[in-house]
């Protein structure tokens, strides 16, 4: 048994693209805002859809596992890409982030959020007393 990292990595990077155009784009909204039931929740998770793309692209034929049988190599890409589409998903969408920020640079600071014009105490909670008991 051997593992291919070129298809270990074509897998990672097709299956994060793959169930984020379906899952996610603006371009399938129309698709991915009509589901219901259990095809909703297959889409909602990144790791449950990136098993059944994997499996499809192991029957495509990219297939990281070699040197056993084909079932096992289509199911190895399925739980590869169960793995890996989460974690490719989240850098391509780090990576859109960052260029529709246009900064790719992680030293750099956040942007400043504004501050809140109520005062503290109103964010904390508690509420100021105004007298004592025997004022009132």
């Amino acid at each position: 048994m051997k593992l291919v990292v070129a298809d270990l990595f074509l897998v990672g990077i097709l299956s994060a693209a793959i169930h984020w155009l379906i899952a996610r784009s603006y371009v399938f909204e129309w698709f991915w805002g009509r589901t219901r039931g259990f095809l909703e929740k297959l889409l909602a998770c990144a790791a449950c859809s990136g098993f059944w793309i994997g499996i499809a692209l192991g029957l495509g034929g990219i297939r990281p596992i070699i040197g056993v049988d084909w079932w096992a190599q289509v199911a190895g890409a399925g739980f590869l890409a169960l793995y890996l589409t989460p974690v490719f998903e989240g850098v391509l969408v780090w990576g859109l982030n960052a260029s529709a920020l246009g900064s790719f640079s992680p030293q750099e600071s956040p942007p400043v959020v504004p501050q809140s014009p109520l005062p503290d105490e109103h964010l904390s909670g508690v509420v100021p007393q105004r007298g004592t008991d025997e004022e009132l």
